[in-house]
């Protein structure tokens, strides 16, 4: 997802790019983003610490080699356990 933070701000109101980025990350998904939108990562519900290494930040010349070798790994599955057991 490549937003700026003014962009973020748009789409923060948007419930199907919520909705998208919210169930990427619940489905284990590798994320790449460009530059890092906190408002609509905290509106999907994805704090920001800890990260778990499936959320990429795209910045750098490498960034686009970086998130395939991440994605090419598969799904996020240290996410699992923190998504799926209830406090």
């Amino acid at each position: 997802m490549i937003v700026s933070e003014a962009g973020a701000r748009e789409l923060v109101r948007e419930a199907a790019a919520v909705g998208f980025l919210s169930d990427a990350f619940n489905h284990l998904k590798v994320i790449g983003l460009f530059p890092l939108p906190k408002s609509l990562l905290q509106r999907a519900g994805i704090t920001e610490e800890p990260m778990d290494g499936g959320i990429v930040a795209l910045t750098g010349a490498d960034a686009v080699a970086g998130f395939i070798d991440v994605a090419k790994k598969g799904r996020i599955w240290d996410r699992e356990p923190k998504l799926r057991n209830l406090p």
